[in-house]
């Protein structure tokens, strides 16, 4: 559904596991929701005034308690679709800096929080939407360009590295890294998936 614009430019979007589609639309000024069983749109407006950054981060992720959260400069985004709530948290380089640390990838943890890739300052963040917690984790690579990334069945997140041509697996209980090679030198690791 367009309201101002001729047509959409709908962002990165995720499906849930009950067929629902979520994506940003920054034209329109809102987040999207479609059922695909039952063919209905929502929406949600975006409160522009009030979250620093654009609609459309690069990258969303679907938490296990329906909430949805979104990349942002040095930032995340959430959004309660039950409440209509909608929450953002700043990285602790953005506060010191005023710079953007980047914000690429990101997943959800097996504890429900929130990763995010900051390849600007070669850094994690890592978002607690329930204490509200944000801490950054060095990685032990320099330039190494953390790109995309996933959680495994343990809760455990995995990152490509992309400059580094390696992967990351994070502990997310400890916070603990391990850096792992690639089967080939500089492959460019850019992203990976579990299966369930």
């Amino acid at each position: 559904p367009l309201y101002t614009r001729e047509r959409a430019r709908p962002g990165n979007l995720q499906i849930s596991k009950d067929g629902t589609m979520w994506l940003p639309d920054p034209f329109e000024i809102r987040w999207l929701s479609y059922d695909i069983a039952n063919s209905k749109w929502t929406e949600y407006p975006y409160p522009i005034e009030e979250i620093r950054g654009n609609v459309q981060g690069n990258s969303m992720a679907l938490a296990p308690d329906g909430t949805i959260w979104e990349s942002g400069p040095g930032s995340a985004r959430r959004l309660n679709p039950a409440t209509g709530e909608w929450s953002d948290w700043d990285t602790p380089s953005w506060k010191r800096t005023g710079a953007d640390p980047g914000g690429y990838g990101n997943t959800i943890d097996g504890a429900g929080r929130f990763w995010l890739a900051l390849e600007v300052v070669n850094a994690m963040a890592r978002f607690d939407g329930e204490t509200g917690e944000v801490v950054e984790f060095p990685i032990p690579i320099p330039e190494s360009f953390p790109r995309r990334m996933d959680t495994d069945p343990n809760g455990d997140v995995w990152v490509g590295l992309w400059a580094a041509g390696k992967f990351l697996k994070i502990d997310h209980l400890t916070g603990d890294m391990e850096v792992i090679d690639a089967p080939v030198e500089h492959g460019g690791t850019y992203a990976l998936d579990f299966d369930d």
